[in-house]
């Protein structure tokens, strides 16, 4: 019995020594907003990668590889300065050989809350800001988990 117990043990050691967690920048393709009346939960958002990946010295995703998102979840912006608010989650994309890769990792933005303009006036019918995630600006990093 305790041999059994050390070698599910030692099984368990290997698996987690070579796991590895590879960080990826991404940014969006296209502008997304939640002023846009047609996005949905459920909805895809496309993301591109913005830097090669290496593993193993090698090219594993290349830069600019298209990378496509879930919107998990969107709150509109409503009076009393309440901001929207975005979750994408469930993110994919490919490799240099062509073989699916899901990537670990969540996109939230939230829109603004006004902080300036709340400060000088006690306004209760001001509405919070929509979300923007631009491609200029912004960029998330995302994990590739698991024994690569």
């Amino acid at each position: 019995m305790k041999r059994i117990i050390l070698l599910v043990a030692f099984l368990l050691t290997i698996n987690c020594a070579y796991s590895k967690e590879i960080p990826i920048k991404i940014r969006p393709e296209h502008k997304i907003t939640t002023s846009n009346v047609n996005i949905l939960e459920g909805d895809s958002a496309d993301f591109i990668i913005s830097e090669d990946v290496f593993v193993n010295s090698k090219v594993f995703i290349k830069k600019g590889q298209k990378v496509t998102g879930v919107i998990t979840s969107i709150e509109n912006n409503d009076y009393f300065v309440k901001p929207a608010t975005i979750y994408i989650e469930n993110f994919k994309t490919i490799n240099t050989s062509n073989t699916p890769i899901k990537l670990k990792g969540i996109v939230y933005k939230t829109g603004s809350e006004h902080p300036k303009f709340t400060e000088l006036f006690i306004f209760d019918l001001l509405r919070g800001g929509e979300v923007q995630i631009k491609p200029e600006k912004d960029e998330f990093i995302m994990h590739i988990e698991g024994n690569l």
